[in-house]
């Protein structure tokens, strides 16, 4: 009932649960009311379920000092190589994670990306890229992927992956 979802909501606010997040158990509630509960039974219909204000995103942004920084502070050839492509081609962790060692075009220093959707598109690099992408291919293995696993032999390295050796190599910059 009514009261029952308000209790909640206060509960799981004041145990510090985001707007963002109870909006969004309360869209999925409100989706199963909606759809799989026998209206006659319901003591509460869809609509009374209010959904609270999102809070705005904030996007995360880095200077071009922390940028070198972080560059500066990558100790292998693939991490260099992964840093430096995220921040000179704007590809999102997903699509350099999915990259396999053919979609490079050493000569037209460009890659082809599969982007959300699965939509198509190529991302240009310089030839400070281009270097470190010679040497990486030549030193990385007989894998499909471009940036392969280090851990499971034969799969592409996890976004999670990434996201881990860029935080530990941030911290390693003083970022």
């Amino acid at each position: 009932n009514k009261e029952d979802l308000l209790r909640w909501k206060q509960y799981h606010t004041a145990q510090g649960v985001s707007p963002n997040v109870l909006r969004n158990y309360l869209s999925r509630y409100r989706t199963i009311v909606r759809t799989v509960a026998d209206p006659a039974a319901m003591q509460l219909r869809a609509d009374e379920i209010v959904l609270p204000k999102a809070s705005p995103h904030t996007t995360k942004t880095i200077t071009m000092e922390d940028a070198m920084a972080i560059y500066e502070n990558t100790k292998s050839l693939r991490n260099r190589l992964i840093i430096y492509l995220m921040f000179t081609t704007g590809v999102r962790i997903s699509e350099l994670c999915n990259m396999k060692a053919e979609d490079v075009d050493i000569n037209g220093m460009r890659i082809s990306v599969v982007g959300k959707g699965g939509k198509h598109r190529f991302v240009f690099y310089d030839k400070v890229a281009c270097m470190l992408m010679v040497s990486h291919l030549q030193s990385k293995g007989d894998s499909k992927w471009l940036f392969p696993s280090q851990q499971k032999p034969g799969e592409a390295v996890q976004t999670f992956a990434v996201r881990i050796m860029i935080k530990k190599v941030a911290k390693r910059a003083g970022i």
